[in-house]
């Protein structure tokens, strides 16, 4: 039997073990459900991160694919990562809007206080309907494309967004 070279302290490796759980807010994830987790909160589908993640999945059947890449997608862990890697981007997206709406109002408030600012109220009452979300094809055809790259980023898919002013 090998004797401990454990001293009071511990090993090397218990502290630097006790380091990385503490900064560790997320549940660990193996390298492959890292990737997957990454995948989709960069836009992939969840069959092509899987894809990306299991590189040996590609001559499986693509049933198969899809019904492994749901089930890792449902996975706790997994799913706490992915919405841990969104939160930045949402979080600046919803900060924009909120800031876009603050503005709009603004002008509103300004162009009632003018005897001939009715059309500018009403253009910046129609601005903050647009950015709540109502008249989606009118967004869809004219919406900022920044704003809408963030959006797919984050998988938000018409999501709409607590920004009301």
């Amino acid at each position: 039997m090998r004797a401990s070279k454990k001293g009071k302290g511990g090993t090397s490796k218990d502290a630097a073990r006790k380091v990385s759980t503490e900064q560790s807010v997320a549940p660990k994830l193996t390298a492959r459900q890292e990737t997957f987790a990454q995948g989709v909160a960069s836009g992939l589908s969840q069959s092509d991160a899987f894809r990306k993640a299991y590189p040996t999945c590609l001559k499986w059947p693509a049933k198969t694919i899809h019904e492994k890449a749901s089930t890792l997608a449902a996975n706790g862990k997994v799913v706490e990562r992915v919405a841990e890697l969104r939160k930045p981007v949402i979080d600046r997206v919803q900060y924009l809007l909120k800031d876009a709406m603050l503005e709009a109002e603004e002008a509103r408030q300004l162009a009632l206080k003018d005897e001939k600012g009715a059309a500018a109220a009403v253009s910046a009452t129609s601005l903050k309907a647009r950015l709540n979300g109502m008249f989606e094809k009118d967004n869809a055809q004219r919406g900022d494309a920044a704003i809408a790259a963030l959006m797919a980023a984050v998988g938000a898919n018409g999501a709409k967004f607590d920004v009301k002013a």
